[in-house]
């Protein structure tokens, strides 16, 4: 049989003695009193030795390890922030760059449009002004045409005049039938 310190030993007997007697757990024993604060220092003796430093080790190395994972959630964080900064930055100069665009393309298409209508202006007048030009040219043909018409007409008038003296009837014959032959001419 193995045998069980004496420390260990001695609070069951004394507990065991205790209730035999019927006295209970409230009776003062010094002996059992020494050897409780006894097998209390050896048990803390031996904690502290090879349990406590150990123990302590072990939360201090975790305690090492939390302080490194929160240096490197700072850190993360910091780094997270730097580059929602940067592309905040991007972001904003791709927008007024985009703006920039959009600027110079509304300007462009105003100024081809204006450029447009000059045009068009332009080519209005220029028709405008050649027609006329040719109205003012035909006028003057219609004129000339007409001036030389009216000349030849009074020529022969004069003419078929001269030939004969005409009555009043006679006179409307002589005109009828010169203003028939103009048109055979024209027509």
């Amino acid at each position: 049989m193995a045998m069980l310190p004496l420390p260990l030993i001695s609070p069951v007997l004394a507990a065991g003695d205790s209730t035999v007697s019927g006295q209970g757990l409230l009776k003062l024993d010094v002996g059992l009193m020494i050897w409780t604060w006894v097998s209390f220092f050896v048990v803390l003796y031996v904690l502290s030795r090879y349990a406590y430093k150990p123990m302590l080790a072990l939360v201090r190395q975790r305690e090492k390890r939390i302080q490194e994972t929160l240096a490197k959630a700072e850190d993360a964080r910091l780094r997270a922030e730097a580059v929602a900064a940067e592309r905040e930055r991007v972001l904003k100069h791709a927008q007024e760059e985009a703006q920039k665009v959009v600027d110079a393309a509304r300007e462009a298409a105003e100024a081809q449009g204006r450029r447009i209508v000059d045009e068009a202006r332009q080519d209005a007048s220029r028709i405008v002004k050649h027609a006329e030009e040719e109205l003012d040219r035909q006028r003057r043909n219609a004129m000339a045409e007409l001036g030389e018409t009216v000349a030849d007409l009074a020529v022969e008038a004069a003419s078929r005049i001269l030939h004969h003296e005409l009555d009043r009837s006679a006179h409307r014959a002589l005109i009828d039938s010169v203003i028939e032959e103009l048109e055979q001419k024209s027509g």
